[in-house]
């Protein structure tokens, strides 16, 4: 999936750049466009700093990669962000009387796509207002398997109760966003945004839970699995404070 992203933002960079039309390999060189390619620099501080608290690694602005192309005199542009996110872990859990092992994993995607105008403010400082159409997707599991090995809670060393749970939660929307930024240099920026998206989507979750505990009056250990299944609608409105920084290069 990082891969895919990568190679959509290459895409896109080379594409508009065939569409200015310019060099711009001099400082005396002018464009008909501006060009932002940019990376989420959180992870980066937060490891420089080694702190826990100093920089938050994770928020929930998930765009670790930004593109935008603006019009050199007007301002106006479009601008575009994807952000991707996998965790998987694998736990034994040993209990005075069972022995539980759990695996999770989840994968979260957003998306977005919208209309900026770009300000001036000084010759290091520049602004941005828009609005942004977002798409948001969350996969998550889990699995556990819990023996029993005593008659606290079952009757046989081989007592087993395994549950299986996955969420999908697919969400669309949009919202009002503005942005600030600073130029270390004529190619290279440093700035930070903050937005208002309003999504409503779907979350379906299932969870399967199997069985198989032994019988004392009948001697048997059935195995039985009982499933439920939900299917509802969710909605959330979403201020993003500007905690999430950036490193823009300018083309």
């Amino acid at each position: 999936m990082k891969k895919s992203l990568l190679a959509l933002l290459i895409l896109i960079v080379c594409s508009q750049s065939s569409f200015a039309q310019v060099a711009d390999t001099s400082d005396n060189s002018k464009s008909s466009v501006n060009q932002y390619v940019g990376v989420q620099l959180n992870a980066l501080i937060k490891q420089v700093f080694n702190s826990s608290t100093a920089i938050p690694a994770n928020t929930a602005n998930l765009y670790m990669l930004t593109y935008s192309v603006n019009d050199a005199k007007t301002g106006w542009g479009l601008r575009f962000g994807a952000g991707y996110n996998h965790s998987a872990t694998a736990n034994d859990i040993i209990y005075v009387n069972a022995n539980n092992a759990v695996s999770t994993s989840a994968d979260v995607l957003q998306l977005r796509l919208g209309i900026e105008k770009a300000f001036k403010l000084t010759r290091k400082w520049s602004a941005g207002v828009g609005i942004d159409g977002v798409y948001n997707y969350s996969n998550s599991s889990s699995s556990s398997n819990t023996s029993y090995f005593n008659n606290n809670f079952a009757s046989s060393p081989s007592d087993t109760v395994i549950r299986n749970s996955t969420a999908v939660v697919s969400t669309y929307g949009g919202g009002v966003m503005c942005w600030l930024r600073y130029n270390v240099n004529r190619r290279v920026l440093v700035g930070t945004e903050t937005s208002f998206y309003y999504t409503s989507g779907k979350s379906k979750q299932n969870l399967e839970v199997t069985q198989n505990v032994y019988n004392q009056t009948t001697g048997t250990s059935p195995l039985t699995t009982n499933s439920s299944n939900t299917n509802k609608p969710v909605s959330s409105g979403t201020f993003s404070q500007p905690v999430v920084f950036y490193i823009l290069v300018k083309f």
